[in-house]
């Protein structure tokens, strides 16, 4: 990449985005600024959930995704990763539009201190889950 295309990147966090996550939430997120890359751009499209796991964790980037599968820790330790970010999969333009925002304005710039931790997002709220001192929290707000 060139210097200058690296002026263009809102902020420090890099997204990996598996194939549940529609190409043209990608784009839109990549137009606003954000360090993403997409299954089908690195060709890992009808892989396994591991191996989307550990293509985020080699390229040290968040994992974005619809799949519920990865809530489950014991297969996909968020403590592994710079984390995962589990978003609605609804289709709906509203839904994806607030995710955006979301990622973009609060997650992305300042990365919030967090690494190492899962994020669930659902329409109304978002959901954190970190561990500390051997035993797993959440910590909950809703989006307004």
């Amino acid at each position: 990449m060139k210097t200058k295309d690296k002026k263009k990147y809102v902020g420090r966090i890099k997204l990996y985005a598996d194939e549940n996550i529609r190409y043209a939430i990608v784009l839109a997120l990549r137009l606003q600024g954000i360090n993403i890359k997409h299954a089908t751009e690195v060709n890992l499209t009808n892989k396994d959930d591991h191996i989307h796991f550990q293509y985020a964790k080699k390229t040290n980037r968040w994992l974005l995704t619809t799949d519920r599968d990865f809530l489950d820790n014991k297969d996909f330790p968020f403590e592994q990763i710079k984390g995962i970010i589990i978003v609605p999969d609804t289709g709906e333009d509203l839904v994806a539009g607030r995710v955006m925002a979301w990622l973009k304005y609060e997650l992305v710039p300042s990365g919030k201190g967090i690494e190492n931790c899962k994020v669930v997002l659902s329409e109304n709220r978002v959901v954190f889950y970190f561990r500390r001192e051997g035993k797993i929290y959440s910590d909950k707000f809703d989006l307004a």
